[in-house]
C-alpha cells in the first residue's frame, strides 16, 4: 500500500489495510481504508489505496470514480500519475484502448511529481510505455507498439513485458 502520511491518525488504518491486502483479504482492507477516510477524507493515500482495493474486488466503476476523485484531490500530483497508470490498465483490460492511451499519457505527464524515489519513477514511466505498447498492439499499430516497447526498455532494461512483446514483434 502507498502511504504518504506516515504518523497521521489515518496511518494505522493504512498499515492495517496493507496487512489485510497482502493476505488477499481486500474486503477487510477496504473497511480499514474507509475508517481512515472518515478521519481524513482528503488523504490521497487513503483514496488511492481504496481505489486499488476496489479494482482488486472487481468493483471497476467504483474504482474509476475514486480515481477521478483522487485526481481532483491530489493538487500536488504526489500519486496522480500512478492513479492514471492504474486507470489506464483498467481501460486496457476493458478494451477501451483510446481511453487507456489517454490515461497512460496523463501518467507520463505527471511522473516527475510523484512523491517517490527516481528508481520507482522510472518503473512507473517504463510501465506506462509498456501499457501504451500493449494498447497499440491491440489496435494493430505495430510501429507504435514497437516504439513504445523500445522506450520502455531504454528506461528499464529489465521490463520483462516489454522484452517479451518486442521479441514477439521482431
Amino acid at each position: 500500500m502507498f502511504n504518504l502520511f506516515k504518523g497521521t491518525k489515518a496511518d494505522k488504518c493504512i498499515r492495517r489495510a496493507a496487512s489485510q491486502s497482502k493476505k488477499g483479504d481486500h474486503s477487510v482492507a477496504l473497511k480499514e481504508l474507509e475508517k481512515g477516510l472518515v478521519i481524513e477524507p482528503a488523504n490521497v493515500s487513503l483514496i488511492y489505496n481504496k481505489a486499488v482495493c476496489l479494482a482488486e474486488l472487481e468493483k471497476i466503476d467504483a474504482a474509476t470514480e475514486l480515481y477521478e476523485q483522487l485526481f481532483s484531490t491530489d493538487k500536488e500530483g504526489k500519486v496522480t500519475s500512478v492513479g492514471h497508470f492504474n486507470l489506464g490498465n483498467i481501460h486496457r483490460r476493458r478494451e477501451r484502448l483510446d481511453e487507456a492511451i489517454a490515461e497512460y499519457e496523463h501518467a507520463l505527464e505527471g511522473v516527475e511529481r510523484l512523491d517517490t524515489n527516481q528508481r520507482q519513477k522510472r518503473g512507473v514511466e517504463s510501465n506506462c510505455y509498456c501499457g501504451l505498447g500493449l494498447c497499440y498492439l491491440a489496435k494493430r499499430d505495430l510501429d507504435g507498439a514497437k516504439s513504445s516497447f523500445q522506450v520502455a526498455l531504454r528506461i528499464d532494461p529489465d521490463n520483462s513485458t516489454a522484452q517479451r512483446n518486442l521479441e514477439r514483434l521482431s
